[in-house]
């Protein structure tokens, strides 16, 4: 049996839960900032509360 792949295209839908999405751009957004922060500064400036 041979497998079809399926590729993502313009018209691809994909159903994705609002709220869930947004909870982790807003995780990723404060980390890339720590990550960003700590850098600029070469030192441990900030850290994420967990």
């Amino acid at each position: 049996m041979e497998e079809r792949r399926k590729f993502i295209t313009e018209e691809t839908k994909i159903n994705i839960d609002e709220s869930v999405f947004k909870e982790k751009a807003e995780e990723l957004i404060c980390e890339l900032f720590v990550e960003y922060v700590n850098n600029r500064y070469q030192s441990t400036v900030v850290e994420l509360k967990q």
